[in-house]
């Protein structure tokens, strides 16, 4: 379980190594990978901060497709009007294989800091 951090209105940059049972699973063309973040983590996906993937949605790409990189990017819209309450996210990745087997990833609070406004003279 991964521990990220990112100012509030900022963009998210994450590469995740796809793996199963421990060694780099291939991703061919046709495999879905779904990266969710959400203020709660029972919250449902339709609730999501941010819903992305690598098929339709955008914000997920497939770098090395033999050996399982994948390189997320969650938009800075996803975060910016977030109350000043919500203070972390949620989120999970996962994949669905083209027998449509789906399992999860990886999965981590992303921590979200108070945005630094600077003031120019």
């Amino acid at each position: 379980m991964a521990l990220l951090e990112i100012a509030k209105g900022s963009t998210l940059s994450l590469t995740t190594n796809v793996t199963k049972n421990g060694s780099p699973m291939a991703l061919p063309t046709g495999v879905r990978v779904l990266f969710v973040a959400k203020v709660n983590q029972t919250d449902a996906d339709s609730a999501a901060v941010a819903l992305l993937d690598n098929i339709g949605l955008g914000g997920v790409s497939v770098t090395d497709s033999v050996n399982g990189i994948v390189q997320t990017t969650m938009p800075a819209s996803s975060t910016y009007s977030l109350p000043a309450s919500v203070q972390s996210l949620y989120y999970e990745i996962w994949v669905k294989d083209l027998l449509s087997n789906e399992f999860r990833v990886d999965k981590g609070t992303i921590k979200l800091t108070a945005r630094i406004l600077v003031q120019q003279p």
